[in-house]
């Protein structure tokens, strides 16, 4: 079973790796997205904010305020 991890974590966990080797994680994410097809990364998006919204976490200083 894998654990389940929030994107806090996951930031507090990538500030500990050294230099070099976040910026071989952002050269390796980097890659993925751009071999994402963009409705993918839109949707994914939208669904993220559906959770947001369901849960009261909306977004801070919202934009349309």
């Amino acid at each position: 079973m894998s654990s389940q991890m929030t994107f806090e974590q996951l930031e507090q966990q990538v500030a500990q790796l050294p230099v070099h080797e976040r910026l071989k994680l952002i050269a390796r994410v980097s890659e993925q997205l751009s071999i994402t097809p963009l409705n993918r990364i839109t949707e994914a998006k939208e669904k993220e904010e559906g959770r947001r919204g369901r849960r009261g976490d909306g977004d801070v200083g919202a934009e349309s305020a």
